[in-house]
């Protein structure tokens, strides 16, 4: 694997990528992703923790009126809610995982050991009625089964309140080419914000006026996005985060949205939370050093992404949002490329290297 990818990525950056995709890091449990950050920039720039767990990177010292760029460390999970004598398990959802695909997917403690491995249960489809199986699968029909005897042997492993996630997953598809995992919404973000750190660090250093934030908490409101340009009160912000890729058979003909393919570059996009002239100018970059990215209108015309929230902040922000191709995104499992991944490292290194 290194071998075939070493002409994108090196060895060192490609094993930052397996721990991050290792880690589980529900919205509200973010500190396995942001230790596994930490510990890949801690000797190569200043870092510091905020109260609600973003990690800012940045040269010297934390400054405002700069250039902010964040990606968020949270991935959809889920909490667990009620512990029944049997020992099974029931939970509410932390952001937007698609319940059509939870029935038998594994899940795991945040912050806790792997061996602790569950499964969303439902009864078997050989004994279900023929109206059941039609039905919309709501999450109190389902249950997470750890195999525990009773509640007794429940909370010696779990607790009411425990972040789960979907158990790590990864894989690379054949070609070398594509990322499969749980989580890829926002970690491929988070790998690239910090492989670009890196790099750039090793080219020229960063700028005086720049902050990287590894945000938290963004899928259910992105409040730490939020708290952190409160805080720093950027000039200019760029988000990076993934977008639906449209490249499948049941998008083929679809109209409501931008195309979105993966293996064509990152996007850049176009709607009302972002400032078009500062889209305009990063898209002239990347056309000035012959870096594929693509336009987008993403999902919906506004909101859902953290340019939405920081745009607002105190007198404006000028806000751009790159976002990478993701296919079956808020599923157990996503895929990305790695070939957009590296157009969007080539071309934050030349940005920030001119900024």
């Amino acid at each position: 694997m290194l071998n075939l990818l070493s002409s994108q990525f090196s060895e060192k950056e490609l094993n930052f990528l397996n721990d991050l995709l290792d880690t589980v890091s529900p919205s509200g449990a973010e500190q396995e992703t942001t230790k596994a950050v930490y510990n890949y920039l801690k000797d190569l720039c200043a870092l510091e923790y905020d109260l609600v767990g973003n990690l800012y990177a940045y040269k010297k010292d934390l400054v405002t009126d700069g250039l902010v760029i964040t990606a968020h460390t949270d991935e959809v999970g889920f909490q667990i809610t009620k512990i029944t004598d049997a020992g099974m398990i029931y939970v509410r959802r932390l952001g937007g995982l698609d319940r059509q695909t939870m029935p038998g997917t594994m899940l795991c403690i945040a912050n806790k050991p792997r061996e602790i491995v569950g499964v969303f249960g439902k009864s078997s489809p050989h004994v279900q009625p023929e109206l059941e199986k039609a039905k919309v699968i709501e999450l109190d029909s389902l249950w997470v089964d750890f195999g525990f005897s009773n509640k007794t042997e429940a909370m010696t492993y779990v607790n009411i309140g425990d972040y789960m996630g979907v158990v790590p997953n990864h894989r690379f598809d054949i070609g070398m080419r594509s990322c499969i995992s749980k989580g890829l919404d926002n970690k491929i973000s988070v790998f690239i914000l910090a492989v670009t750190i890196a790099r750039l660090i090793q080219k020229d250093g960063l700028p005086n006026d720049f902050t990287a934030v590894f945000t938290v908490q963004e899928e259910i409101g992105c409040r730490g996005a939020l708290i952190a340009c409160q805080r720093l009160r950027p000039r200019k912000c760029i988000c990076l985060d993934v977008g639906i890729a449209t490249d499948i058979p049941s998008m083929k003909n679809q109209t409501t949205i931008s195309d979105f393919n993966l293996h064509e570059g990152f996007g850049l996009c176009v709607t009302p939370d972002n400032d078009s002239a500062f889209v305009k100018q990063l898209a002239s970059i990347a056309d000035m050093e012959a870096i594929p990215y693509q336009y987008t209108t993403c999902y919906r015309p506004a909101a859902g992404t953290e340019t939405s929230r920081i745009q607002l902040i105190g007198n404006g922000v000028s806000t751009a949002h790159m976002s990478l191709p993701n296919r079956y995104m808020h599923s157990a499992v996503e895929m990305c490329s790695l070939q957009d991944s590296a157009s969007a490292i080539k071309f934050l290194v030349h940005f920030l290297s001119k900024a």
